[in-house]
């Protein structure tokens, strides 16, 4: 548990570096891309954003809204949601 703790209180305290947000995000491109060989992935693709947004054209533009967050943002919502009064950690022991 406290290593955990520790890396969120550290997240929250000093955010993370850019390059880790856009290792992520061409990472997240290269997985979406992948994913358009099915058409089981190609609907779930399209669907999500449809049943949620109710507009499926944002899948063509949900990376946009990726490369839109800033190591400042994660410090916020990290410092705000996880929070020692608004989190819990268990440990859950497989069978």
């Amino acid at each position: 548990k406290k290593i955990v703790t520790d890396e969120i209180n550290y997240i929250a305290a000093n955010g993370v570096p850019q390059s880790l947000i856009n290792n992520y995000i061409k990472a997240k491109e290269a997985s979406d891309i992948e994913s358009n060989y099915s058409a089981t992935s190609i609907a779930y693709t399209l669907g999500f954003p449809e049943l949620y947004f109710g507009d499926y054209n944002r899948a063509y533009h949900q990376i946009d809204e990726y490369k839109k967050v800033t190591p400042y943002d994660i410090k916020r919502v990290a410092s705000i949601y996880f929070a020692p009064d608004r989190i819990s950690i268990i440990n859950i022991k497989p069978d």
